[in-house]
């Protein structure tokens, strides 16, 4: 079977696990809950004497109604190894790839009374408790005053609703400001939101994908809907359900390739001493001063050029990014952090990645040398791994105090894939060709020191570089969609082209297309012109 058609359906498995959490706090029963068959089959224990983890039933009758998610068997596993039962059985799990999967669960949680907080959930005092919290806002929890470090949190908390088409709707509100009251059962709410999600999943994602970036559709319908669901409402309910499931992929699609290569047992899937996860990391440097580096301040289409350069500078992590995914063969999932030159990505401590790494390093210190001439310069990380206990009790801060350490040395090493090779590359120190290319034309007027290329309409030299930024900056001021493929502007891998409104959705058949990324964090909607379309395209 293919390694990416599994890993779709595993990320499957992990964004429909808990379906069962919004079904069930709807309030209404569960189909199967006289069913004593699927109680033994779904139920870990019993609970001061009473069943627990009723959310899996609701998750069974959810895939029940959907007979065609029990046929994608996932490879490597047992033959009942499918979405349906990789997602249903999670807290009674039977074979080794169901356990990876609840392992991956109780690891997104950070916690090892995973369990026990499930079944506290069932019923707090009595009172369904879980039917009452709304999702509660982390900005509530900020205190910048120290020496009011015991003051009131001011808490606030998010409306549960599909995700609006009027943003003034995301903002958090006060408990008096929300509707339903504070403390009052938000089970109509929830009716809202899970009918709402299963009948635009059956309607407009009802065949599983082929490639990992036609997941981007399915992404948007689970990010819709449960952006504002607390993953669970024990404690402080301050994690949505989206970040929940998000963070149990990339969890279980690192934990299968590690296994598939080092053996799928119950013993090794549940020993977290291994260290089955390396924390890639990239960071652009040379930003401030290449964005800000003009011969003259007086220079025509400034605006445009600053405009393009921190555009482009994004782009260009965003295509580093997404050939480690591609090299990989990670989900958009695999991404844990991805924010203004920087990323993490969670990935398998597996022998073929190092080398992988090794390669597109060296592909982007050629590419950025010689386009930036050492203005701007891209490191990447991969020399840090941690197992399944580090992501428990806090301990994940010291790994990324460690992976912090790591890239700030690669910081100190810029282009040394260039540069040293066993022995130093000496005709790597050397730009000939710009040093030809300036004494013929002379520097370009835009950025002082880059050699003249083109001459433009005043006939002055100009680099391509910065011919290629005046004519980003005007597209940009211009347009509402950016498509990533094989035609346009030129990045590290691949290229950046700008499309109009009316081109914003392409089939999914479309090879030298994409799925891209939203610039200004707004989610589309669907109607029925998008309908079994893949969404390829970000809004600038």
């Amino acid at each position: 079977m293919d390694e990416i058609e599994s890993k779709i359906y595993l990320v499957y498995a992990a964004f429909l696990h808990d379906i069962g959490k919004i079904a069930q706090r709807t309030g209404e029963a569960a189909k199967s809950y006289n069913n004593e068959t699927v109680y033994q089959m779904l139920m870990p224990y019993f609970h001061q004497g009473k069943p627990s983890h009723f959310h899996a039933l609701y998750t069974y009758d959810f895939m029940e109604e959907r007979k065609h998610f029990s046929y994608c068997k996932v490879g490597g596993g047992e033959p009942e190894d499918n979405i349906a039962t990789l997602a249903f059985k999670h807290h009674n799990p039977s074979t080794p790839l169901q356990k990876l999967m609840a392992e991956a669960d109780r690891l997104s949680s950070g916690q090892d009374r995973k369990e026990k907080d499930e079944a506290d959930e069932q019923d707090i005092k009595g009172q369904k408790a879980y039917l009452k919290v709304p999702l509660q806002s982390l900005f509530g929890m900020i205190n910048l005053d120290k020496e009011k470090e015991n003051k009131p949190k001011d808490n606030h908390y998010l409306p549960l609703q599909v995700f609006p088409k009027d943003f003034k709707e995301l903002f958090p509100q006060k408990k008096g400001e929300l509707k339903p009251n504070y403390g009052e059962p938000l089970t109509n709410e929830y009716k809202k939101v899970y009918s709402s999600f299963c009948r635009q999943l059956d309607e407009f994602v009802p065949e599983i994908p082929k490639t990992f970036w036609e997941l981007n559709q399915f992404f948007i319908l689970c990010e819709r809907h449960y952006y504002s669901v607390p993953s669970s409402t024990i404690n402080v309910p301050d994690i949505n359900l989206y970040d929940h499931c998000s963070l149990i992929a990339a969890l279980v699609v690192a934990a299968y390739d590690y296994h598939r290569e080092n053996g799928l047992n119950d013993t090794s899937v549940g020993d977290r001493s291994l260290k089955k996860y390396i924390l890639i990391q990239g960071d652009l440097s040379g930003i401030q001063s290449y964005i800000l580096n003009f011969k003259h301040e007086a220079t025509s289409g400034l605006a445009k050029i600053l405009r393009a350069r921190s555009f482009y500078l994004q782009m260009i992590t965003k295509s580093i990014e997404k050939k480690i995914l591609d090299e990989l063969q990670l989900p958009p999932t695999s991404v844990i952090m991805s924010a203004g030159s920087k990323f993490q990505i969670l990935a398998p401590n597996i022998q073929s990645l190092s080398e992988k790494m090794l390669h597109i390093q060296f592909q982007v210190d050629k590419w950025l040398l010689n386009r930036y001439m050492g203005d701007v310069s891209f490191q990447i990380d991969w020399s840090v791994g941690f197992s399944g206990n580090d992501l428990l009790q806090g301990r994940f801060t010291d790994v990324l105090v460690q992976a912090g350490s790591a890239l700030d040395q690669k910081k100190n090493q810029k282009f040394q894939s260039l540069l040293f090779q066993n022995v130093w590359n000496s005709e790597q120190f050397l730009f000939s060709e710009q040093y030809d290319l300036l004494q013929k034309n002379g520097a370009c007027y835009v950025h002082g020191y880059y050699p003249g290329e083109i001459q433009d309409e005043d006939s002055e030299f100009i680099s391509r570089v910065a011919k290629e930024e005046k004519e980003v900056g005007t597209e940009l001021a211009h347009s509402e969609f950016i498509s990533i493929g094989n035609k346009g502007k030129t990045l590290p891998f691949g290229k950046f082209s700008f499309d109009s409104t009316q081109n914003a959705f392409r089939l999914h058949q479309a090879e030298d297309l994409i799925p891209s990324y939203s610039f200004i964090g707004r989610l589309p909607t669907f109607s029925k012109g998008n309908k079994n379309n893949s969404l390829i395209l970000g809004i600038v």
